[in-house]
């Protein structure tokens, strides 16, 4: 591939044999291989080299990914420091940031920041999964959902803030603070404002109704329905 020491204008021209578009300082600076790629942004998508049908928009959108393929990257520095994802999704600032594995969908600014090896999560909101690195099959839906789970599977939290603590899989949460301080509780089910809000350790709760369980914190196996039941 010609080399991208030339004006930006020239890209465009220099990569139509490829079905590419590159337009921006270094964007696409060393793709050797790679087609159907489009980066648009200082340094998007910079060191791809073999990475196929990418799109990267934004100052240093996608800026080291090199064989990853099937991405969408939009945003400040969205899905910059991933390398080989595939079919991952990242829309908003810092999106994605580090995400080096597959099927992601992140949205929102720094959603997903810090997973790497995580694989089919959806999370959407700012700061929705920030702390997931390797945590895989989650649903994050609100700001900062989910937002210290570091390693969980299978976690759906639906609110803001909702299950903010959590660190074990298996849990539901839907509303805002639902599950907020659970840290190791497992098979959870918690929904309403600020249901289960206090519970740490406690678990196989199923807590319906807005502020049910609210100081629960260790205790297992309850079943309580409705407005904050258990003090």
């Amino acid at each position: 591939f010609p080399s991208h020491d030339k004006p930006a204008f020239l890209y465009h021209t220099l990569a139509i044999q490829y079905r590419m578009q590159f337009l921006g300082f270094q964007s696409g600076n060393n793709v050797t291989s790679g087609s159907d790629n489009t980066f648009i942004g200082s340094q998007a998508g910079k060191e791809t080299t073999t990475g196929t049908s990418n799109t990267f928009t934004g100052f240093e959108a996608g800026m080291n990914n090199i064989t990853g393929t099937n991405n969408e990257g939009y945003g400040f520095e969205a899905m910059r420091d991933g390398t080989s994802g595939n079919n991952n999704i990242a829309i908003g600032s810092q999106a994605g940031y580090n995400i080096n594995n597959d099927d992601n969908t992140f949205i929102g600014h720094q959603s997903g920041y810090s997973s790497t090896s995580a694989v089919q999560n959806t999370f959407l909101g700012g700061l929705s999964g920030y702390n997931n690195v390797d945590g895989s099959s989650n649903v994050l839906l609100g700001y900062n959902a989910g937002g210290l789970g570091v390693s969980a599977n299978n976690v759906v939290a639906v609110g803001h803030s909702s299950g903010n603590s959590n660190t074990v899989s298996n849990n539901t949460f839907v509303g805002t603070h639902s599950g907020y301080e659970n840290t190791t509780g497992r098979g959870q089910t918690m929904v309403g404002y600020d249901a289960g809000y206090n519970n740490t350790s406690g678990e196989n709760n199923t807590l319906l109704g807005t502020e049910t369980g609210y100081s629960l914190t260790t205790g297992t196996a309850n079943l309580v329905a409705g407005a904050r039941e258990v003090s």
